[in-house]
Protein backbone atom coordinates (compact mmCIF):
# COMPACT_ATOMS: atom_id res chain seq x y z
CA UNK A 1 0.00 0.00 0.00
CA UNK A 2 3.07 2.56 1.04
CA UNK A 3 4.19 1.68 -2.78
CA UNK A 4 0.95 2.31 -4.13
CA UNK A 5 0.17 5.34 -2.30
CA UNK A 6 3.83 7.04 -4.27
CA UNK A 7 2.23 5.77 -7.56
CA UNK A 8 -0.41 7.47 -6.59
CA UNK A 9 1.28 10.76 -5.86
CA UNK A 10 3.27 10.53 -8.80
CA UNK A 11 0.66 9.82 -11.13
CA UNK A 12 -1.62 12.79 -9.98
CA UNK A 13 0.54 15.57 -9.92
CA UNK A 14 -0.89 18.65 -12.14
CA UNK A 15 1.33 19.80 -14.09
CA UNK A 16 0.32 18.57 -17.30
CA UNK A 17 -2.95 20.70 -16.82
CA UNK A 18 -0.87 23.57 -15.55
CA UNK A 19 1.15 23.91 -18.71
CA UNK A 20 -1.11 22.98 -21.37
CA UNK A 21 -3.81 24.71 -20.91
CA UNK A 22 -2.11 28.05 -20.85
CA UNK A 23 0.39 27.10 -23.30
CA UNK A 24 -2.69 26.29 -25.28
CA UNK A 25 -4.04 30.30 -25.53
CA UNK A 26 -0.42 31.25 -26.14
CA UNK A 27 -0.14 29.25 -28.88
CA UNK A 28 -3.76 31.00 -29.85
CA UNK A 29 -2.69 34.49 -29.19
CA UNK A 30 0.67 33.79 -31.27
CA UNK A 31 -1.39 32.95 -34.19
CA UNK A 32 -3.16 35.42 -34.17
CA UNK A 33 -0.36 38.37 -33.54
CA UNK A 34 1.09 36.55 -36.72
CA UNK A 35 -2.02 37.05 -38.89
CA UNK A 36 -2.06 41.26 -37.91
CA UNK A 37 -4.76 40.52 -34.63
CA UNK A 38 -3.95 41.25 -31.29
CA UNK A 39 -5.28 39.75 -28.55
CA UNK A 40 -4.82 41.48 -24.94
CA UNK A 41 -5.16 38.28 -22.96
CA UNK A 42 -6.37 34.64 -23.14
CA UNK A 43 -8.87 35.99 -21.58
CA UNK A 44 -10.51 38.07 -24.14
CA UNK A 45 -9.47 34.89 -26.72
CA UNK A 46 -11.77 32.78 -24.91
CA UNK A 47 -14.71 34.91 -25.27
CA UNK A 48 -14.14 35.46 -28.48
CA UNK A 49 -15.05 31.62 -28.59
CA UNK A 50 -18.64 32.08 -27.81
CA UNK A 51 -19.21 34.99 -30.24
CA UNK A 52 -23.04 34.54 -32.02
CA UNK A 53 -23.31 38.01 -33.30
CA UNK A 54 -20.57 40.44 -34.25
CA UNK A 55 -21.72 44.26 -34.15
CA UNK A 56 -20.33 47.12 -36.83
CA UNK A 57 -19.37 50.69 -36.58
CA UNK A 58 -19.88 51.97 -40.01
CA UNK A 59 -17.93 55.31 -41.07
CA UNK A 60 -14.26 54.19 -40.64
CA UNK A 61 -14.83 50.85 -40.02
CA UNK A 62 -17.51 48.93 -42.71
CA UNK A 63 -16.36 52.21 -45.00
CA UNK A 64 -13.76 54.34 -45.71
CA UNK A 65 -15.72 57.77 -44.56
CA UNK A 66 -14.46 60.27 -42.49
CA UNK A 67 -16.66 62.54 -40.50
CA UNK A 68 -16.10 66.18 -40.61
CA UNK A 69 -17.55 69.25 -38.76
CA UNK A 70 -19.31 71.77 -41.09
CA UNK A 71 -18.23 75.46 -40.69
CA UNK A 72 -21.71 77.29 -40.93
CA UNK A 73 -21.32 79.04 -44.49
CA UNK A 74 -21.03 75.91 -46.97
CA UNK A 75 -23.86 73.99 -45.14
CA UNK A 76 -25.35 76.80 -43.03
CA UNK A 77 -25.59 74.17 -40.00
CA UNK A 78 -22.61 75.40 -37.78
CA UNK A 79 -21.45 71.77 -35.97
CA UNK A 80 -23.06 69.94 -38.38
CA UNK A 81 -21.54 66.43 -39.23
CA UNK A 82 -20.77 65.36 -42.51
CA UNK A 83 -19.14 62.02 -44.06
CA UNK A 84 -16.29 62.68 -46.66
CA UNK A 85 -15.41 60.02 -49.02
CA UNK A 86 -18.12 57.05 -47.93
CA UNK A 87 -16.38 53.84 -49.58
CA UNK A 88 -17.64 50.23 -48.32
CA UNK A 89 -14.08 48.90 -47.76
CA UNK A 90 -13.62 45.86 -50.49
CA UNK A 91 -13.03 43.45 -47.61
CA UNK A 92 -16.69 44.45 -45.85
CA UNK A 93 -18.35 42.11 -47.87
CA UNK A 94 -16.65 38.75 -48.17
CA UNK A 95 -15.93 39.24 -43.81
CA UNK A 96 -20.00 39.58 -43.34
CA UNK A 97 -20.14 36.67 -45.79
CA UNK A 98 -17.73 34.41 -44.09
CA UNK A 99 -19.46 35.69 -40.43
CA UNK A 100 -22.60 34.13 -41.92
CA UNK A 101 -21.03 30.56 -42.94
CA UNK A 102 -20.06 30.47 -39.13
CA UNK A 103 -23.52 31.18 -38.08
CA UNK A 104 -22.40 34.29 -36.49
CA UNK A 105 -25.96 37.39 -36.81
CA UNK A 106 -24.23 40.89 -38.27
CA UNK A 107 -25.57 44.21 -37.06
CA UNK A 108 -24.44 48.17 -37.83
CA UNK A 109 -25.52 50.27 -35.63
CA UNK A 110 -24.02 54.10 -36.84
CA UNK A 111 -24.70 57.98 -36.57
CA UNK A 112 -25.38 58.06 -39.98
CA UNK A 113 -28.42 58.76 -41.67
CA UNK A 114 -30.37 55.62 -42.20
CA UNK A 115 -30.82 55.70 -45.53
CA UNK A 116 -27.20 55.56 -46.40
CA UNK A 117 -27.27 52.77 -43.37
CA UNK A 118 -29.95 50.68 -44.31
CA UNK A 119 -28.00 50.92 -47.92
CA UNK A 120 -24.79 49.62 -47.10
CA UNK A 121 -26.64 46.85 -45.08
CA UNK A 122 -28.37 46.08 -48.55
CA UNK A 123 -25.19 45.79 -50.30
CA UNK A 124 -22.58 43.53 -48.00
CA UNK A 125 -25.80 41.87 -46.47
CA UNK A 126 -26.14 42.63 -43.05
CA UNK A 127 -28.81 40.89 -41.10
CA UNK A 128 -29.75 44.10 -39.27
CA UNK A 129 -29.06 47.57 -39.14
CA UNK A 130 -30.01 50.95 -36.98
CA UNK A 131 -29.05 54.61 -38.11
CA UNK A 132 -29.02 57.80 -37.05
CA UNK A 133 -27.95 57.04 -33.75
CA UNK A 134 -26.00 58.80 -30.92
CA UNK A 135 -23.03 57.27 -28.79
CA UNK A 136 -25.54 56.63 -26.22
CA UNK A 137 -28.44 54.75 -28.49
CA UNK A 138 -25.27 52.49 -29.81
CA UNK A 139 -24.69 51.47 -26.32
CA UNK A 140 -28.85 50.86 -25.75
CA UNK A 141 -28.74 49.04 -28.69
CA UNK A 142 -25.94 46.70 -27.59
CA UNK A 143 -27.67 46.22 -24.47
CA UNK A 144 -30.73 45.07 -25.92
CA UNK A 145 -29.01 42.45 -27.48
CA UNK A 146 -26.99 41.39 -24.51
CA UNK A 147 -30.03 41.01 -22.42
CA UNK A 148 -31.44 39.13 -25.36
CA UNK A 149 -28.62 36.61 -24.43
CA UNK A 150 -26.62 37.29 -27.29
CA UNK A 151 -22.70 37.22 -26.85
CA UNK A 152 -21.87 40.21 -29.04
CA UNK A 153 -18.21 41.32 -30.63
CA UNK A 154 -18.66 45.27 -31.39
CA UNK A 155 -16.33 46.07 -34.30
CA UNK A 156 -14.99 50.03 -34.25
CA UNK A 157 -12.73 52.85 -35.00
CA UNK A 158 -13.95 56.09 -33.11
CA UNK A 159 -13.59 57.54 -29.79
CA UNK A 160 -17.68 57.68 -29.65
CA UNK A 161 -17.04 53.85 -29.80
CA UNK A 162 -15.47 53.28 -26.66
CA UNK A 163 -17.88 52.85 -24.67
CA UNK A 164 -19.78 50.32 -26.81
CA UNK A 165 -15.97 48.45 -26.96
CA UNK A 166 -15.93 48.72 -23.75
CA UNK A 167 -19.36 46.61 -23.33
CA UNK A 168 -19.44 44.48 -25.51
CA UNK A 169 -18.53 40.49 -24.35
CA UNK A 170 -15.25 41.44 -27.10
CA UNK A 171 -14.41 45.01 -28.55
CA UNK A 172 -12.46 44.61 -31.58
CA UNK A 173 -10.86 48.11 -32.67
CA UNK A 174 -9.33 49.07 -35.89
CA UNK A 175 -5.68 49.10 -35.51
CA UNK A 176 -4.35 51.12 -38.52
CA UNK A 177 -6.85 54.28 -38.97
CA UNK A 178 -8.76 53.76 -35.35
CA UNK A 179 -8.44 56.16 -32.84
CA UNK A 180 -6.45 55.94 -29.33
CA UNK A 181 -9.47 55.76 -27.49
CA UNK A 182 -10.83 52.73 -29.37
CA UNK A 183 -7.27 50.82 -29.20
CA UNK A 184 -6.85 51.61 -25.58
CA UNK A 185 -9.96 50.25 -24.80
CA UNK A 186 -10.64 47.21 -26.96
CA UNK A 187 -9.68 44.03 -26.51
CA UNK A 188 -8.26 42.62 -29.14
CA UNK A 189 -6.90 44.96 -32.36
CA UNK A 190 -6.86 44.59 -36.32
CA UNK A 191 -3.49 45.37 -37.08
CA UNK A 192 -4.28 46.00 -40.64
CA UNK A 193 -7.93 47.26 -40.69
CA UNK A 194 -8.59 44.18 -42.80
CA UNK A 195 -12.27 42.97 -42.23
CA UNK A 196 -12.01 39.38 -43.15
CA UNK A 197 -9.50 39.12 -39.38
CA UNK A 198 -12.80 39.23 -37.80
CA UNK A 199 -13.89 35.64 -38.99
CA UNK A 200 -10.65 34.71 -38.57
CA UNK A 201 -10.41 36.05 -35.25
CA UNK A 202 -13.16 33.96 -33.44
CA UNK A 203 -12.33 30.87 -35.70
CA UNK A 204 -8.83 31.20 -34.05
CA UNK A 205 -10.47 31.54 -30.86
CA UNK A 206 -12.65 27.97 -31.37
CA UNK A 207 -9.99 26.03 -32.53
CA UNK A 208 -7.79 27.27 -29.44
CA UNK A 209 -10.77 25.97 -27.12
CA UNK A 210 -11.08 22.89 -28.91
CA UNK A 211 -7.44 22.57 -27.97
CA UNK A 212 -7.50 23.67 -24.52
CA UNK A 213 -10.41 20.72 -24.27
CA UNK A 214 -8.20 18.06 -26.09
CA UNK A 215 -5.54 18.21 -23.69
CA UNK A 216 -7.85 18.09 -20.65
CA UNK A 217 -9.01 15.12 -21.97
CA UNK A 218 -5.98 13.54 -22.68
CA UNK A 219 -4.85 14.81 -19.22
CA UNK A 220 -7.47 13.97 -17.37
CA UNK A 221 -7.86 10.55 -18.81
CA UNK A 222 -4.51 8.86 -18.69
CA UNK A 223 -4.50 9.88 -15.02
CA UNK A 224 -7.19 8.29 -14.43
CA UNK A 225 -6.84 5.18 -16.08
CA UNK A 226 -3.11 4.98 -14.26
CA UNK A 227 -4.64 5.39 -10.68
CA UNK A 228 -7.58 2.97 -11.17
CA UNK A 229 -4.87 0.29 -12.25
CA UNK A 230 -2.24 1.21 -9.77
CA UNK A 231 -4.99 1.22 -7.09
CA UNK A 232 -5.63 -3.06 -8.07
CA UNK A 233 -1.56 -2.82 -8.70
CA UNK A 234 -2.03 -3.32 -12.24
CA UNK A 235 0.41 -0.47 -12.78
CA UNK A 236 3.52 0.69 -11.05
CA UNK A 237 6.03 3.57 -10.91
CA UNK A 238 6.91 3.32 -14.88
CA UNK A 239 3.13 4.09 -15.28
CA UNK A 240 3.13 7.07 -12.82
CA UNK A 241 5.62 8.48 -14.38
CA UNK A 242 4.68 8.34 -17.99
CA UNK A 243 1.08 9.51 -16.44
CA UNK A 244 3.17 12.62 -14.84
CA UNK A 245 6.03 13.90 -17.23
CA UNK A 246 4.61 12.00 -20.27
CA UNK A 247 1.96 13.30 -20.51
CA UNK A 248 3.07 16.99 -19.97
CA UNK A 249 5.68 16.23 -23.14
CA UNK A 250 2.84 14.48 -25.04
CA UNK A 251 0.00 17.64 -24.35
CA UNK A 252 2.43 19.99 -25.63
CA UNK A 253 3.34 18.28 -28.34
CA UNK A 254 -0.09 18.08 -28.81
CA UNK A 255 -0.36 21.96 -28.62
CA UNK A 256 2.88 22.95 -30.90
CA UNK A 257 1.56 20.29 -33.69
CA UNK A 258 -1.83 21.61 -33.41
CA UNK A 259 -3.17 23.11 -37.00
CA UNK A 260 -5.28 26.11 -37.00
CA UNK A 261 -7.91 27.55 -39.53
CA UNK A 262 -6.06 28.82 -42.75
CA UNK A 263 -6.08 33.06 -43.00
CA UNK A 264 -6.80 34.69 -46.00
CA UNK A 265 -4.06 35.00 -48.61
CA UNK A 266 -5.56 37.48 -50.30
CA UNK A 267 -3.51 41.01 -49.54
CA UNK A 268 -4.60 43.74 -47.11
CA UNK A 269 -7.88 45.62 -47.48
CA UNK A 270 -5.76 48.94 -47.36
CA UNK A 271 -3.27 48.02 -49.80
CA UNK A 272 -5.75 46.99 -51.86
CA UNK A 273 -8.00 50.15 -51.70
CA UNK A 274 -4.38 52.06 -52.58
CA UNK A 275 -3.79 49.89 -55.96
CA UNK A 276 -7.78 50.74 -56.78
CA UNK A 277 -7.50 54.55 -55.70
CA UNK A 278 -3.96 53.96 -58.03
CA UNK A 279 -5.75 52.66 -60.92
CA UNK A 280 -8.21 54.87 -61.02
CA UNK A 281 -5.89 58.17 -60.90
CA UNK A 282 -4.78 56.38 -63.64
Amino acid sequence: WWYRALVFRVASCPCALVLSVPLSYFRGIGVASRRGILFKGSLHLDRAADIDTVVFDKTGTLTHGTVTVADGVDSGTAGAFTVADDRTRSSAAPAVDALHRMGIRTVVLSGDERAKVEALAREIRLDEWHGALLPADKLTALEGLIAAGRHTAYVGDGVNDAPVLARAHVGLAMGAEGTDAAVDTADAVLATDDLRRVPEALRIARRTRRLVWTNVALAVGIKLAVLVLSAFGLAGMWAAVFADTGVVLLCVAVVLLARFPAGATQPADREAEMRSESAEKS
